[in-house]
């Protein structure tokens, strides 16, 4: 349902594929894929396209609110790190995790991948930071 209902609110060419959510109560993980037709990756360098990370931001906190329902006003963000850069086609998880007391928000984009013999590999960290709301 939830999955379903993201893949309409948030189709257009600036915004990702949602391909899986799972849900707790104050933890929501989506898995996107990074479309090559998303239109922030033109231009962010010439060779080669990229994620740019304000748009990372701008993702965790539109969906973010969406998902939690959060109103009010954004504050600021606290503890941002881009760490690897996001390119085309990748399949990330962004994890969403809120905390009611302070009325933040903390995301952090990575992934995690099996090899052809299913064993694990590291954990890739893209970016990371707290909204406050």
């Amino acid at each position: 349902m939830i999955l379903t209902r993201l893949q309409q609110l948030f189709s257009s060419s600036e915004w990702p594929e949602f391909l899986a959510v799972a849900a707790t109560d104050n933890v929501i993980t989506l898995t996107l894929r990074i479309a090559p037709e998303i239109r922030w990756l033109t231009g962010h360098f010439p060779d080669q396209p990229v994620l740019a990370g304000v748009v990372q931001t701008h993702w965790a906190a539109r969906l973010g609110r969406y998902l939690f329902a959060l109103e009010g006003q954004f504050q600021r963000i606290d503890n941002l790190k881009f760490q690897t850069v996001v390119l085309p086609e990748q399949v990330l998880d962004l994890r969403l995790e809120y905390d009611s007391a302070t009325r933040s928000i903390r995301f952090a984009y990575r992934s995690t991948s099996t090899a052809a013999t299913d064993t694990p590999l590291p954990e890739v960290m893209y970016s990371e930071g707290k909204l406050v709301f």
